[in-house]
Protein backbone atom coordinates (compact mmCIF):
# COMPACT_ATOMS: atom_id res chain seq x y z
CA UNK A 1 0.00 0.00 0.00
CA UNK A 2 2.82 2.41 0.90
CA UNK A 3 4.63 1.59 -2.35
CA UNK A 4 1.51 2.33 -4.38
CA UNK A 5 1.02 5.67 -2.59
CA UNK A 6 4.62 6.75 -3.29
CA UNK A 7 4.24 5.85 -6.95
CA UNK A 8 1.01 7.82 -7.24
CA UNK A 9 2.57 10.89 -5.61
CA UNK A 10 5.60 10.80 -7.92
CA UNK A 11 3.41 10.33 -10.99
CA UNK A 12 1.27 13.29 -9.85
CA UNK A 13 4.40 15.43 -9.53
CA UNK A 14 5.45 14.41 -13.05
CA UNK A 15 2.07 15.37 -14.49
CA UNK A 16 2.02 18.71 -12.63
CA UNK A 17 5.58 19.47 -13.80
CA UNK A 18 4.56 18.88 -17.39
CA UNK A 19 1.36 20.92 -17.17
CA UNK A 20 3.05 23.91 -15.52
CA UNK A 21 6.08 23.75 -17.83
CA UNK A 22 8.70 22.92 -15.19
CA UNK A 23 11.00 20.59 -17.15
CA UNK A 24 13.68 20.43 -14.47
CA UNK A 25 11.18 19.34 -11.80
CA UNK A 26 9.85 16.76 -14.25
CA UNK A 27 13.36 15.46 -14.77
CA UNK A 28 13.92 15.23 -11.02
CA UNK A 29 10.66 13.33 -10.59
CA UNK A 30 11.66 10.83 -13.24
CA UNK A 31 15.10 10.53 -11.63
CA UNK A 32 13.55 9.90 -8.21
CA UNK A 33 11.31 7.20 -9.62
CA UNK A 34 14.28 5.60 -11.37
CA UNK A 35 16.47 5.81 -8.25
CA UNK A 36 13.73 4.44 -6.04
CA UNK A 37 13.15 1.50 -8.35
CA UNK A 38 16.92 1.01 -8.60
CA UNK A 39 17.25 0.79 -4.84
CA UNK A 40 14.34 -1.60 -4.66
CA UNK A 41 16.09 -4.01 -7.02
CA UNK A 42 19.58 -3.18 -5.63
CA UNK A 43 20.95 -1.64 -8.83
CA UNK A 44 22.25 1.52 -7.19
CA UNK A 45 25.21 0.64 -4.98
CA UNK A 46 28.72 1.98 -4.34
CA UNK A 47 30.03 4.42 -7.03
CA UNK A 48 26.73 4.45 -8.88
CA UNK A 49 24.97 5.61 -5.74
CA UNK A 50 27.51 8.43 -5.26
CA UNK A 51 27.13 9.60 -8.86
CA UNK A 52 23.36 9.42 -8.60
CA UNK A 53 23.40 11.43 -5.37
CA UNK A 54 25.57 14.11 -7.00
CA UNK A 55 23.32 14.42 -10.02
CA UNK A 56 20.26 14.50 -7.80
CA UNK A 57 21.77 17.29 -5.65
CA UNK A 58 22.55 19.37 -8.76
CA UNK A 59 19.04 18.93 -10.10
CA UNK A 60 17.57 19.72 -6.68
CA UNK A 61 19.35 23.10 -6.72
CA UNK A 62 18.17 23.68 -10.28
CA UNK A 63 14.62 22.82 -9.29
CA UNK A 64 14.69 25.16 -6.29
CA UNK A 65 15.94 28.06 -8.43
CA UNK A 66 13.38 27.31 -11.15
CA UNK A 67 10.51 27.14 -8.67
CA UNK A 68 11.56 30.44 -7.10
CA UNK A 69 11.53 32.07 -10.52
CA UNK A 70 8.24 30.42 -11.53
CA UNK A 71 6.38 31.63 -8.47
CA UNK A 72 7.96 35.08 -8.14
CA UNK A 73 5.59 38.01 -8.64
CA UNK A 74 6.34 40.11 -11.73
CA UNK A 75 5.93 43.88 -11.60
CA UNK A 76 3.78 43.79 -14.72
CA UNK A 77 2.51 41.53 -17.46
CA UNK A 78 1.41 41.91 -21.06
CA UNK A 79 -1.74 40.81 -22.83
CA UNK A 80 -1.42 39.77 -26.46
CA UNK A 81 -4.60 39.80 -28.54
CA UNK A 82 -6.63 39.18 -25.38
CA UNK A 83 -4.34 36.55 -23.87
CA UNK A 84 -1.29 36.59 -21.63
CA UNK A 85 1.67 37.43 -23.85
CA UNK A 86 4.65 35.16 -24.35
CA UNK A 87 7.39 34.96 -27.00
CA UNK A 88 5.51 32.08 -28.62
CA UNK A 89 2.47 34.30 -29.20
CA UNK A 90 4.08 37.31 -30.85
CA UNK A 91 7.47 36.06 -32.05
CA UNK A 92 8.45 33.32 -34.49
CA UNK A 93 11.85 31.64 -34.70
CA UNK A 94 14.12 32.72 -37.52
CA UNK A 95 17.32 30.98 -38.59
CA UNK A 96 19.15 34.20 -39.50
CA UNK A 97 18.27 36.51 -36.62
CA UNK A 98 16.96 34.26 -33.85
CA UNK A 99 13.38 35.48 -34.13
CA UNK A 100 11.04 37.89 -35.92
CA UNK A 101 7.50 39.09 -35.24
CA UNK A 102 4.55 37.16 -36.63
CA UNK A 103 2.80 38.90 -39.57
CA UNK A 104 -0.59 40.44 -38.87
CA UNK A 105 -2.20 43.04 -36.64
CA UNK A 106 -1.62 42.59 -32.93
CA UNK A 107 -3.21 44.42 -30.03
CA UNK A 108 -0.76 44.50 -27.13
CA UNK A 109 -1.76 45.64 -23.66
CA UNK A 110 0.47 45.85 -20.62
CA UNK A 111 -0.89 45.91 -17.07
CA UNK A 112 0.56 46.17 -13.60
CA UNK A 113 -0.03 43.24 -11.26
CA UNK A 114 -2.82 45.24 -9.60
CA UNK A 115 -4.63 45.61 -12.94
CA UNK A 116 -3.61 49.15 -13.88
CA UNK A 117 -3.23 49.51 -17.65
CA UNK A 118 0.26 50.69 -18.53
CA UNK A 119 -0.32 50.89 -22.28
CA UNK A 120 -2.40 49.54 -25.14
CA UNK A 121 -0.93 49.59 -28.63
CA UNK A 122 -1.60 48.28 -32.13
CA UNK A 123 1.31 46.66 -33.96
CA UNK A 124 1.00 45.96 -37.69
CA UNK A 125 3.59 43.44 -38.84
CA UNK A 126 4.33 42.86 -42.52
CA UNK A 127 4.98 39.56 -44.22
CA UNK A 128 8.72 40.10 -43.74
CA UNK A 129 8.28 40.01 -39.96
CA UNK A 130 8.96 43.72 -39.41
CA UNK A 131 6.70 46.55 -38.31
CA UNK A 132 4.89 48.50 -40.99
CA UNK A 133 5.36 52.27 -41.24
CA UNK A 134 1.99 53.80 -42.24
CA UNK A 135 1.78 55.65 -45.56
CA UNK A 136 5.24 54.47 -46.62
CA UNK A 137 4.80 54.92 -50.36
CA UNK A 138 7.70 54.42 -52.78
CA UNK A 139 9.99 57.43 -52.51
CA UNK A 140 13.22 58.52 -54.24
CA UNK A 141 15.33 57.49 -51.27
CA UNK A 142 14.97 55.11 -48.37
CA UNK A 143 15.68 55.51 -44.67
CA UNK A 144 16.30 52.28 -42.81
CA UNK A 145 15.82 52.29 -39.04
CA UNK A 146 17.68 49.61 -37.10
CA UNK A 147 17.72 48.69 -33.42
CA UNK A 148 15.70 47.13 -30.63
CA UNK A 149 12.40 47.91 -28.94
CA UNK A 150 13.00 51.69 -28.93
CA UNK A 151 13.22 51.66 -32.73
CA UNK A 152 10.37 49.18 -33.06
CA UNK A 153 8.17 51.44 -30.93
CA UNK A 154 7.17 49.12 -28.10
CA UNK A 155 4.15 50.50 -26.27
CA UNK A 156 3.00 52.94 -28.98
CA UNK A 157 0.79 52.63 -32.08
CA UNK A 158 2.02 52.29 -35.65
CA UNK A 159 1.65 56.03 -36.29
CA UNK A 160 3.63 56.98 -33.18
CA UNK A 161 7.01 55.35 -33.83
CA UNK A 162 10.32 57.07 -34.59
CA UNK A 163 10.31 56.00 -38.28
CA UNK A 164 6.74 57.30 -38.69
CA UNK A 165 7.59 60.73 -37.27
CA UNK A 166 10.79 60.88 -39.33
CA UNK A 167 8.82 60.17 -42.49
CA UNK A 168 6.30 62.89 -41.65
CA UNK A 169 9.14 65.42 -41.27
CA UNK A 170 10.92 64.21 -44.42
CA UNK A 171 8.21 63.27 -46.95
CA UNK A 172 10.75 62.69 -49.73
CA UNK A 173 12.02 59.68 -47.81
CA UNK A 174 10.31 56.37 -47.20
CA UNK A 175 11.09 55.12 -43.69
CA UNK A 176 11.33 51.38 -43.08
CA UNK A 177 11.32 50.02 -39.54
CA UNK A 178 13.78 47.16 -39.01
CA UNK A 179 13.77 47.44 -35.23
CA UNK A 180 12.73 44.44 -33.13
CA UNK A 181 12.14 44.10 -29.37
CA UNK A 182 15.15 42.48 -27.72
CA UNK A 183 17.45 42.91 -30.71
CA UNK A 184 20.97 44.29 -30.54
CA UNK A 185 23.67 45.54 -32.89
CA UNK A 186 24.64 41.96 -33.79
CA UNK A 187 21.27 41.47 -35.46
CA UNK A 188 21.56 44.81 -37.27
CA UNK A 189 24.92 43.67 -38.65
CA UNK A 190 23.43 40.34 -39.71
CA UNK A 191 20.58 42.20 -41.38
CA UNK A 192 23.01 44.24 -43.48
CA UNK A 193 25.02 41.13 -44.33
CA UNK A 194 22.01 39.23 -45.61
CA UNK A 195 19.19 41.59 -46.65
CA UNK A 196 18.97 43.37 -49.99
CA UNK A 197 18.82 47.01 -48.95
CA UNK A 198 18.70 49.72 -51.55
CA UNK A 199 22.09 51.32 -52.06
CA UNK A 200 22.83 54.90 -50.97
CA UNK A 201 20.10 55.01 -48.36
CA UNK A 202 20.23 56.59 -44.92
CA UNK A 203 20.68 54.07 -42.12
CA UNK A 204 19.76 55.15 -38.60
CA UNK A 205 20.58 52.73 -35.78
CA UNK A 206 19.16 53.64 -32.40
CA UNK A 207 21.21 52.08 -29.66
CA UNK A 208 21.72 52.07 -25.89
CA UNK A 209 24.71 50.82 -23.89
CA UNK A 210 22.79 47.77 -22.68
CA UNK A 211 22.94 46.48 -26.26
CA UNK A 212 26.48 45.43 -25.33
CA UNK A 213 25.27 42.50 -23.25
CA UNK A 214 22.87 41.46 -26.00
CA UNK A 215 25.72 41.29 -28.52
CA UNK A 216 27.60 39.14 -25.99
CA UNK A 217 24.73 36.59 -25.94
CA UNK A 218 23.98 37.18 -22.24
CA UNK A 219 20.15 37.60 -22.17
CA UNK A 220 17.91 34.56 -21.75
CA UNK A 221 16.17 35.24 -25.06
CA UNK A 222 19.44 35.34 -27.04
CA UNK A 223 19.26 31.63 -27.89
CA UNK A 224 19.60 31.28 -31.66
CA UNK A 225 20.80 34.87 -32.18
CA UNK A 226 23.79 35.34 -34.49
CA UNK A 227 27.01 35.19 -32.45
CA UNK A 228 29.92 37.46 -33.38
CA UNK A 229 33.43 37.50 -31.97
CA UNK A 230 36.31 39.97 -32.17
CA UNK A 231 39.68 38.22 -32.55
CA UNK A 232 41.73 41.39 -32.28
CA UNK A 233 41.73 41.98 -36.02
CA UNK A 234 38.22 41.54 -37.36
CA UNK A 235 34.63 40.75 -36.47
CA UNK A 236 33.54 37.27 -37.47
CA UNK A 237 30.26 35.37 -37.31
CA UNK A 238 30.74 32.27 -35.15
CA UNK A 239 27.54 30.28 -35.09
CA UNK A 240 24.67 31.16 -32.78
CA UNK A 241 24.15 32.17 -29.17
CA UNK A 242 23.35 29.52 -26.57
CA UNK A 243 23.88 25.78 -26.26
CA UNK A 244 20.31 24.50 -26.47
CA UNK A 245 16.83 25.31 -25.22
CA UNK A 246 17.34 22.94 -22.30
CA UNK A 247 20.53 24.64 -21.09
CA UNK A 248 19.24 28.14 -21.83
CA UNK A 249 16.26 27.47 -19.54
CA UNK A 250 18.53 26.26 -16.76
CA UNK A 251 18.78 28.59 -13.77
CA UNK A 252 22.23 27.22 -12.92
CA UNK A 253 23.42 27.87 -16.47
CA UNK A 254 22.14 31.45 -16.29
CA UNK A 255 24.06 31.99 -13.05
CA UNK A 256 27.17 30.56 -14.73
CA UNK A 257 26.74 33.01 -17.62
CA UNK A 258 26.48 35.94 -15.19
CA UNK A 259 29.63 34.87 -13.35
CA UNK A 260 31.61 34.39 -16.56
CA UNK A 261 30.27 37.57 -18.22
CA UNK A 262 32.99 40.15 -18.93
CA UNK A 263 31.27 43.53 -19.32
CA UNK A 264 34.39 45.34 -20.52
CA UNK A 265 34.90 42.77 -23.29
CA UNK A 266 31.20 43.03 -24.15
CA UNK A 267 31.50 46.81 -24.62
CA UNK A 268 34.56 46.36 -26.82
CA UNK A 269 32.65 43.88 -28.99
CA UNK A 270 29.69 46.30 -29.09
CA UNK A 271 31.91 49.10 -30.43
CA UNK A 272 33.46 46.82 -33.04
CA UNK A 273 30.03 45.69 -34.20
CA UNK A 274 28.96 49.31 -34.70
CA UNK A 275 32.15 49.87 -36.70
CA UNK A 276 31.33 46.79 -38.76
CA UNK A 277 27.83 48.14 -39.33
CA UNK A 278 29.30 51.44 -40.54
CA UNK A 279 31.58 49.61 -42.99
CA UNK A 280 28.65 47.61 -44.37
CA UNK A 281 26.64 50.80 -44.92
CA UNK A 282 29.57 52.53 -46.62
CA UNK A 283 29.95 49.53 -48.92
CA UNK A 284 26.41 50.27 -50.07
CA UNK A 285 27.31 53.96 -50.55
CA UNK A 286 24.93 54.77 -47.74
CA UNK A 287 25.22 56.94 -44.63
CA UNK A 288 24.99 55.61 -41.09
CA UNK A 289 23.82 57.67 -38.13
CA UNK A 290 24.14 56.27 -34.62
CA UNK A 291 21.21 57.62 -32.59
CA UNK A 292 22.59 57.18 -29.07
CA UNK A 293 20.38 57.01 -25.98
CA UNK A 294 22.23 57.23 -22.65
CA UNK A 295 21.73 54.64 -19.92
CA UNK A 296 21.73 55.44 -16.18
CA UNK A 297 25.32 55.80 -15.01
CA UNK A 298 24.67 53.08 -12.42
CA UNK A 299 24.35 50.55 -15.23
CA UNK A 300 28.11 50.83 -15.83
CA UNK A 301 28.96 49.74 -12.29
CA UNK A 302 31.88 47.32 -12.22
CA UNK A 303 33.13 48.35 -15.67
CA UNK A 304 35.62 50.84 -17.04
CA UNK A 305 32.95 52.23 -19.37
CA UNK A 306 30.52 55.14 -19.26
CA UNK A 307 28.10 56.84 -21.64
CA UNK A 308 30.75 59.43 -22.55
CA UNK A 309 33.37 56.75 -23.19
CA UNK A 310 31.02 54.94 -25.60
CA UNK A 311 30.36 58.18 -27.50
CA UNK A 312 34.07 59.05 -27.54
CA UNK A 313 35.06 55.60 -28.83
CA UNK A 314 32.50 55.79 -31.62
CA UNK A 315 33.64 59.30 -32.53
CA UNK A 316 37.28 58.22 -32.66
CA UNK A 317 36.26 55.37 -34.95
CA UNK A 318 34.78 57.93 -37.35
CA UNK A 319 31.10 57.15 -36.78
CA UNK A 320 28.46 59.86 -36.88
CA UNK A 321 26.77 59.96 -33.47
CA UNK A 322 23.68 61.95 -32.51
CA UNK A 323 22.77 62.02 -28.82
CA UNK A 324 18.98 61.59 -28.74
CA UNK A 325 18.61 61.02 -25.00
CA UNK A 326 16.58 64.26 -24.68
CA UNK A 327 18.43 65.01 -21.44
CA UNK A 328 22.01 65.52 -20.31
CA UNK A 329 21.69 62.34 -18.23
CA UNK A 330 19.20 59.49 -18.37
CA UNK A 331 18.38 60.18 -14.73
CA UNK A 332 17.20 63.68 -15.74
CA UNK A 333 14.87 62.55 -18.52
CA UNK A 334 11.44 64.19 -18.21
CA UNK A 335 8.59 61.79 -17.26
CA UNK A 336 6.70 62.73 -20.44
CA UNK A 337 9.39 61.00 -22.47
CA UNK A 338 8.97 57.47 -21.11
CA UNK A 339 5.98 55.24 -20.45
CA UNK A 340 5.24 55.14 -16.73
CA UNK A 341 5.61 51.65 -15.33
CA UNK A 342 7.41 50.44 -18.44
CA UNK A 343 10.32 52.69 -19.42
CA UNK A 344 9.98 52.60 -23.20
CA UNK A 345 9.76 55.94 -25.05
CA UNK A 346 6.41 57.67 -25.43
CA UNK A 347 5.11 58.98 -28.73
CA UNK A 348 6.36 62.43 -27.66
CA UNK A 349 9.89 61.09 -27.20
CA UNK A 350 9.82 59.49 -30.65
CA UNK A 351 8.60 62.76 -32.19
CA UNK A 352 11.33 64.81 -30.49
CA UNK A 353 14.03 62.34 -31.50
CA UNK A 354 12.83 62.48 -35.09
CA UNK A 355 13.32 66.26 -34.97
CA UNK A 356 16.87 65.89 -33.63
CA UNK A 357 17.77 63.43 -36.37
CA UNK A 358 16.23 65.64 -39.06
CA UNK A 359 18.27 68.58 -37.79
CA UNK A 360 21.43 66.46 -37.77
CA UNK A 361 20.79 65.34 -41.36
CA UNK A 362 20.27 68.55 -43.27
CA UNK A 363 18.37 67.29 -46.28
CA UNK A 364 18.96 69.46 -49.33
CA UNK A 365 17.17 67.49 -52.01
CA UNK A 366 16.14 64.11 -53.33
CA UNK A 367 19.69 62.88 -53.73
CA UNK A 368 21.86 65.10 -51.55
CA UNK A 369 22.24 64.96 -47.79
CA UNK A 370 24.59 67.12 -45.76
CA UNK A 371 25.70 65.72 -42.42
CA UNK A 372 25.55 68.12 -39.51
CA UNK A 373 26.78 65.70 -36.87
CA UNK A 374 29.34 66.40 -34.16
Amino acid sequence: MRTLLVCLILVAICIASYVYNLPILLLISVLVITAWLGVRVKLLEGPMLAVGAGVFALLAVESALSLKSAFSTPSSYSVHDGERASPQNFFAKNTLFGYLARPGTHIIEKHSVVGEKIYSARYTIGQDGFRVTPNAASQPRETYFLGGSFTFGEGVNDDETLPTYWQALNPRYAAENFGMPGWGIHQAVRLLETARFQDAGIYIVQTLPWHAERSACRPLWSLGNPRYVWDGKKISLRGKCGLSEFFNESAIYQIFKRVMFNPDAAFSLYIKLLERLDDLVKNKSGQLIVAFVRSPESSFSGTSWSNDKVVDELGQAGLNVVDVTLATKREELAPDYFIKGDGHPTALAHAERAKLLTKALQIKGDSEVSLNVH
